[in-house]
């Protein structure tokens, strides 16, 4: 891994642009369509990483997909590029079945990971355009989101179907256990973590789509 503090400004953006295209981590596809967007808006790293309040090396690092971004900074980020939803995520399989664009089979549902380990999410609903999202979260013992909430535009909901999960919303936390469900405006700040000792599964939506 690349340092934060050493990597200059000048070093972050002569990254090599090779690197990447011969990976086939979503991360890396995910960094280059962060790269791809920043310079379409003739944005530096550095004007970026300021309005996202994070540091160049760090956004570097996500861009070369040798970092992925918190919830919270991946949603920074894509209002500051001004990305669709669903934007940053590749539309391929990288499977055999045909595109359908009402149903995903389980073998071909996407998978992000945020730099939280414990934490991922799997892409439920199909890629086509639509006003919805659904996603299996997956959480660890001890894992969730973060200490630092977060908000965005939209609407959730969603269902526990196996495990505990803790659940911030605007500074109040509620305790879900299997089988309990929640709705809650995405405007207000949130959060969530896994008080259990087993893994946590939550079936969630978000409308608009996040990813």
């Amino acid at each position: 891994m690349i340092s934060e503090d050493s990597e200059s400004v000048q070093e972050a953006e002569a990254a090599d642009s090779g690197f990447e295209l011969g990976l086939e981590d979503l991360e890396i596809r995910i960094g280059k369509k962060l790269r791809d967007h920043r310079s379409a808006k003739n944005l530096s790293l550095s004007e970026v990483a300021k309005l996202a309040e994070v540091s160049v090396g760090h956004l570097s690092q996500i861009e070369r997909g040798l970092a992925a971004p918190s919830v919270r900074t991946f949603c920074v980020l894509s209002k500051i590029l001004g990305i669709g939803p669903g934007g940053l995520l590749d539309d391929s399989t990288g499977h055999d079945h045909p595109f359908d664009p009402f149903i995903t089979r389980a073998a071909t549902r996407q998978t992000i990971m945020f730099n939280r380990a414990g934490v991922v999410k799997r892409l439920a609903s199909p890629r086509a355009p639509g006003s919805l999202q659904m996603l299996l979260v997956e959480i660890e013992p001890d894992a969730g989101s973060g200490e630092a909430g977060y908000s965005h535009a939209g609407e959730e909901c969603g269902i526990v179907i196996e495990g505990l999960l803790d659940l911030w919303i605007d500074g109040e936390r509620r305790t879900l256990g299997t089988g309990d469900s929640f709705r809650f405006p995405s405007t207000k700040v949130h959060r969530f973590h896994n008080p259990g000792s087993a893994m946590a599964r939550v079936v969630w939506v978000t409308s608009p789509p996040l990813y």
